[in-house]
């Protein structure tokens, strides 16, 4: 069978450009079983795919003869450009089975259909193990025999199959096919320094979503019940998976040894989470001798305060560093001082680094904010908050009371394309509506303390009183007392 594998465009603020490696993997997979696979990525060629008419002329009227099965990436970024390509593809391919994976149709299961509603098939949280039977099936259509889908049958119902358990040992995936980028994507990565690699899965945060990914993920998606029949003692459900160092050192070998690569980056937030592997990582990494050759940077929280630790992922070849203020791993201790002492740390340590700040969290307050915001200003600090979680009206946040239930395929259309951020379901706040949090994320940007501050009495909120002598209201108030005794 004939295989081609599409990454749109991804206009997420919340990352940069990244290499389409899970598509690669299940690229890789396909090959391995002896069909002919191709992959389009269109972030690495903007220029040649930038609008509608480009791509039906280039693409779709011509490459695509005698395509299976076409298969189209959808994290939240990308949701604009699937949004436009799917009819496309649907127009000029009818006789191909389109499918899609990523975050968004892990998000939205069933209603994918609904919002998509050209795909024929939905992969849904971790594809690999989905993708081997999906393939076997592609002929005879019977989607129902395969786990971790939703599909539309042959009487164009709408199904979900049963859960499927998490990868027990991703060393056993094979490496991502990166020959299938060779030419002008593979240039353009290799040239902007955009090479990121994931050297984990899942997470750490309860009120985040990866895709699928994690147990947290496999709850919302299926319900604790339905997840809970998957466990048992030597088929576990994990939040977080590390890949084997010797493994992720392969890769990078690989990358060196046939492209050259100078640098990449570690883009996983919760890199830090296990010490023990960091300091694995680094060993393996320079007994290849890698470190002199590929440098990389990572993601750290405040466990970056560890001297010893950062001294041994600068000699294994780290050469930058941005700091998660927003570290929100129910692990690490809520000190007030954490963030300062890494700071502290990596200073001393000559690492350069900047730092990232993520909004829209469940349990955030004003004060939350605040506090960040303050931390920055103290440190002389630039940032650029990243809006992480939407609620777009759950029942489960009943405090949103702007949108209606009937609206929800309309605002999810706007946030996904407009914002590029979760429009969740899961983890959205629970302290304030949609529109008070983009409220509070565009005063965030601008690090205006006072705009906060009034927000908070605006919106009936307190904060805490130290913040009081910088609040408007507040001096006000204080003001007119002070009139009156006088």
């Amino acid at each position: 069978m004939k295989f081609t594998f599409i990454n749109p465009r991804d206009y997420s603020e919340e990352i940069p450009l990244r290499m389409p490696t899970g598509l690669l993997t299940l690229a890789a997979i396909s090959e391995a079983r002896g069909h002919i696979v191709g992959v389009l990525d269109m972030n690495a060629l903007r220029q040649e795919f930038s609008h509608q008419q480009a791509f039906k002329t280039d693409v779709c009227e011509t490459d695509w003869d005698d395509t299976d099965v076409i298969v189209v990436g959808c994290g939240f970024g990308q949701y604009l450009d699937v949004k436009w390509i799917l009819p496309l593809v649907k127009k000029y391919r009818p006789e191909s089975l389109l499918a899609v994976v990523g975050a968004v149709p892990s998000a939205l299961m069933e209603k994918t259909f609904k919002f998509l509603p050209d795909v024929d098939l939905a992969l849904v949280g971790e594809p690999e193990g989905t993708w081997v039977e999906a393939m076997g099936k592609v002929d005879s259509r019977r989607f129902s025999e395969v786990k971790g889908v939703v599909y539309r049958d042959v009487d164009k119902q709408v199904k979900k199959t049963s859960p499927r358990r998490l990868v027990e040992d991703l060393d056993r995936l094979p490496l991502p096919a990166y020959h299938l980028l060779e030419g002008k994507p593979m240039n353009y990565y290799l040239q902007t320094r955009q090479m990121f690699l994931s050297i984990l899965r899942g997470g750490v945060d309860k009120t985040g979503f990866y895709g699928g990914y994690s147990r947290f993920d496999m709850v919302q998606m299926w319900g604790e019940e339905e997840v809970a029949k998957l466990e048992s003692p030597t088929a576990q459900q994990w939040n977080i998976r590390y890949y084997g160092a010797e493994r992720f050192v392969d890769e990078v070998t690989l990358l060196r040894n046939r492209y050259c690569t100078p640098s990449f980056s570690i883009g996983n937030i919760d890199f830090m989470h296990d010490l023990n592997w960091v300091e694995e990582f680094c060993d393996t990494y320079m007994e290849s001798g890698l470190h002199d050759y590929v440098k990389w940077a990572c993601v750290a929280n405040s466990k970056a305060a560890d001297t010893t630790l950062l001294r041994r992922m600068k000699d294994a070849g780290c050469v930058f560093i941005t700091l998660n203020l927003s570290d929100s791993s129910p692990e690490t201790p809520k000190d007030p001082f954490a963030n300062q002492m890494a700071v502290d740390t990596l200073m001393k340590s000559n690492i350069p680094f900047n730092i990232m700040l993520r909004m829209g969290f469940a349990d955030e307050t004003v004060d939350t904010v605040l506090s960040n915001i303050m931390f920055c200003k103290r440190n002389n600090f630039r940032f650029e908050p990243m809006l992480v979680n939407l609620q777009l009206g759950s029942e489960q946040f009943p405090r949103n009371t702007y949108f209606k239930p009937e609206e929800e395929k309309r605002l999810i259309d706007k946030y996904l394309c407009d914002y590029g951020v979760k429009p969740l379901f899961y983890g959205a706040s629970q302290m304030f509506s949609d529109v008070e949090l983009l409220g509070l994320w565009q005063l965030a940007k601008t690090m205006d303390v006072e705009g906060i501050l009034q927000f908070s009495h605006d919106t009936g909120r307190t904060h805490d009183s130290k913040y009081a002598g910088d609040c408007p209201v507040c001096r006000v108030k204080e003001n007119g007392e002070e009139t009156k005794e006088n």
